[in-house]
């Protein structure tokens, strides 16, 4: 699965929606950094893409 295809998150609104659910599951800390990892290395290469 490709990380950047928006499966997992799509936009602003995902970040909060998963923040909330993080937050009502307690999802585990590992997951949590590895999401956000994904999240932060998919929004510089749209920005190098962009901006290419």
């Amino acid at each position: 699965m490709d990380p950047c295809s928006g499966e997992d998150f799509d936009g602003p609104t995902d970040f909060w929606r998963v923040l909330s659910l993080i937050g009502r599951q307690e999802l585990g800390e590992s997951w949590w950094r590895r999401r956000i990892a994904t999240l932060y290395a998919c929004s510089w290469i749209t920005l190098i893409i962009a901006n290419s």
